[in-house]
């Protein structure tokens, strides 16, 4: 998780979390959380590689932001350090609750 985070800890002004967002925590912000892995089997075993399925929530106070940090992610992780395989756009949504749009993305990835 760590070449996860190191890809796009710097989007949203560093606020970008593991697992939830704090409760005091500034818009927009970055929460992301592993959902799955998968360690590949071979012939002769397991070998040191994983397909990874990694949830991003995008917290912001207009729906542009949550897109536009939405858009830098995936230019970052593009980059990144990793074969990433696919993205999935889930949700998109207004929380009325805390006045903030979020927008779910999942990312499959091999690392």
């Amino acid at each position: 998780m760590h070449a996860f985070y190191k890809a796009i800890g710097h989007l949203a002004d560093g606020r970008v979390y593991p697992q939830y967002l704090p409760e005091q925590s500034d818009y927009p912000a970055v929460v992301y959380q592993l959902i799955s892995q998968t360690h590949m089997l071979c012939l002769d075993g397991f070998q040191n590689l994983a397909r990874r399925r990694m949830q991003v929530s995008i917290y912001a106070l207009t729906y542009q932001q949550t897109y536009d940090i939405y858009n830098q992610i995936n230019q970052a992780l593009q980059h990144a350090a990793f074969a990433l395989a696919s993205i999935q756009l889930n949700v998109s949504e207004f929380e009325h609750t805390r006045q903030l749009h979020r927008l779910v993305a999942d990312y499959l990835y091999y690392c």
